[in-house]
């Protein structure tokens, strides 16, 4: 389901979505800090990179989907790191001191879908997928070691490492996590989502 992200529906997450996040994340450490003023900063990374993620594309008047727009969500939180390591040497630290941001990212874009994925269910009357979106969480493969969103959290640090953010590309592992998420529960959609 594409529905346009405007800079309104941009703060609407902020508020709803990401702070909330950002308040679980911090509960888990006190070496963290929020740097909440980078809103602004956040919204034109985001829009510079949808200009370039459109010029890609062969539509480029095509609105995207929510897996796009959740990548994008995920590439703007990992290039601004709201989220700042205040803790010192020595301290006890947990996985998210190491990668706070890319975990935000990933919840994030998680939230993100959760909001379009609750709009589509509404606009095309799928109360079965509407329910479900609005009381269940997204579910992920088993991995052997460390958990499916350790794994993309680290691909997350690297690409940031490297430069190599690739909208397409985790445009696509979002897809594929809600796609094994309804599978799993038999939810079935009015129409396809790409």
């Amino acid at each position: 389901m594409n529905k346009k992200m405007d800079e309104d529906s941009f703060k609407y997450l902020w508020d709803t979505v990401f702070t909330k996040y950002v308040r679980e994340i911090l509960t888990k450490s006190n070496l963290l800090q929020f740097r909440n003023h980078l809103i602004d900063e956040m919204w034109r990374i985001y829009t510079v990179k949808n200009k370039a993620t459109h010029e890609s594309m062969k539509d480029k008047e095509e609105l995207i989907d929510r897996h796009k727009v959740a990548a994008l969500i995920a590439y703007s939180i990992i290039k601004i790191e709201p989220i700042k390591i205040i803790g010192t040497k020595g301290e006890k630290k947990t996985y998210f001191d190491f990668l706070p941001n890319e975990f935000l990212a990933i919840k994030s874009a998680l939230g993100t879908l959760k909001f379009f994925g609750l709009y589509e269910a509404k606009i095309t009357n799928n109360m079965t997928m509407y329910k479900f979106i609005s009381q269940k969480g997204f579910d992920f493969p088993i991995c052997k070691e460390k958990t499916f969103l350790d794994h993309i959290a680290r691909a997350l640090y690297n690409s940031k490492n490297t430069s190599s953010f690739d909208v397409f590309t985790y445009a696509l592992v979002f897809f594929l996590i809600e796609e094994y998420t309804f599978n799993k529960h038999n939810i079935t959609r009015n129409f396809p989502v790409i």
